[in-house]
Protein backbone atom coordinates (compact mmCIF):
# COMPACT_ATOMS: atom_id res chain seq x y z
CA UNK A 1 0.00 0.00 0.00
CA UNK A 2 2.30 2.63 1.38
CA UNK A 3 5.89 0.41 0.05
CA UNK A 4 8.65 3.60 0.45
CA UNK A 5 11.99 2.17 1.25
CA UNK A 6 13.79 5.35 0.35
CA UNK A 7 15.56 7.06 2.79
CA UNK A 8 14.56 10.27 1.64
CA UNK A 9 10.94 9.72 3.02
CA UNK A 10 10.89 10.16 6.88
CA UNK A 11 9.32 12.11 9.48
CA UNK A 12 11.37 14.09 11.71
CA UNK A 13 10.35 14.24 15.26
CA UNK A 14 12.49 16.63 17.87
CA UNK A 15 14.98 16.44 15.56
CA UNK A 16 15.04 12.80 15.16
CA UNK A 17 14.70 11.41 11.95
CA UNK A 18 12.37 8.09 11.77
CA UNK A 19 12.26 6.94 8.34
CA UNK A 20 9.25 4.89 6.57
CA UNK A 21 9.33 1.13 6.24
CA UNK A 22 6.65 -1.43 5.56
CA UNK A 23 4.86 -2.75 8.60
CA UNK A 24 6.56 -0.56 11.37
CA UNK A 25 3.80 1.74 13.26
CA UNK A 26 5.37 4.98 14.60
CA UNK A 27 3.70 6.60 17.44
CA UNK A 28 4.38 10.33 18.83
CA UNK A 29 3.02 13.10 20.87
CA UNK A 30 2.10 15.45 18.15
CA UNK A 31 2.98 18.34 21.04
CA UNK A 32 6.69 17.88 19.90
CA UNK A 33 7.80 19.88 17.26
CA UNK A 34 7.87 17.55 14.14
CA UNK A 35 8.08 17.79 10.44
CA UNK A 36 6.84 15.12 7.68
CA UNK A 37 9.36 15.11 4.13
CA UNK A 38 9.04 13.03 1.29
CA UNK A 39 11.82 13.95 -1.37
CA UNK A 40 10.99 11.00 -3.76
CA UNK A 41 8.35 10.92 -6.72
CA UNK A 42 6.16 8.95 -5.06
CA UNK A 43 3.28 8.84 -2.83
CA UNK A 44 3.40 8.64 1.00
CA UNK A 45 -0.17 7.64 2.92
CA UNK A 46 -0.26 8.61 6.42
CA UNK A 47 -2.81 7.74 8.94
CA UNK A 48 -3.20 10.49 11.67
CA UNK A 49 -5.53 9.48 14.74
CA UNK A 50 -6.12 11.23 17.67
CA UNK A 51 -6.34 9.89 21.03
CA UNK A 52 -7.98 11.56 23.90
CA UNK A 53 -6.95 11.33 27.19
CA UNK A 54 -8.57 11.10 30.43
CA UNK A 55 -7.98 14.33 32.34
CA UNK A 56 -8.75 17.09 34.61
CA UNK A 57 -8.86 19.90 32.10
CA UNK A 58 -11.30 18.95 30.16
CA UNK A 59 -14.13 19.14 33.04
CA UNK A 60 -12.54 22.00 34.16
CA UNK A 61 -13.06 23.88 31.02
CA UNK A 62 -16.73 22.35 30.48
CA UNK A 63 -17.52 23.76 33.95
CA UNK A 64 -15.58 27.28 32.87
CA UNK A 65 -17.79 27.73 29.57
CA UNK A 66 -20.85 26.68 31.46
CA UNK A 67 -20.07 29.57 34.24
CA UNK A 68 -19.46 32.17 31.38
CA UNK A 69 -22.25 31.73 29.23
CA UNK A 70 -24.56 32.13 32.62
CA UNK A 71 -22.93 35.57 33.38
CA UNK A 72 -23.36 36.70 29.41
CA UNK A 73 -26.72 35.25 29.58
CA UNK A 74 -27.81 37.72 32.70
CA UNK A 75 -25.86 40.30 31.31
CA UNK A 76 -28.10 40.08 28.11
CA UNK A 77 -30.50 42.74 29.55
CA UNK A 78 -27.58 45.20 29.86
CA UNK A 79 -26.58 45.46 26.01
CA UNK A 80 -30.87 44.96 24.70
CA UNK A 81 -31.93 47.08 27.40
CA UNK A 82 -33.47 49.76 25.04
CA UNK A 83 -34.10 47.76 22.14
CA UNK A 84 -37.94 47.60 20.90
CA UNK A 85 -39.24 44.25 19.82
CA UNK A 86 -40.75 44.16 15.68
CA UNK A 87 -44.32 42.89 15.78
Amino acid sequence: MNDISSQDTYIKVRNVENHWCESKMFIFDDTLQHQSFNETDEPRYCLFVDIVRPSLCHPVMDLFVKFVAIIMQKMNHIFYSSWVPLK
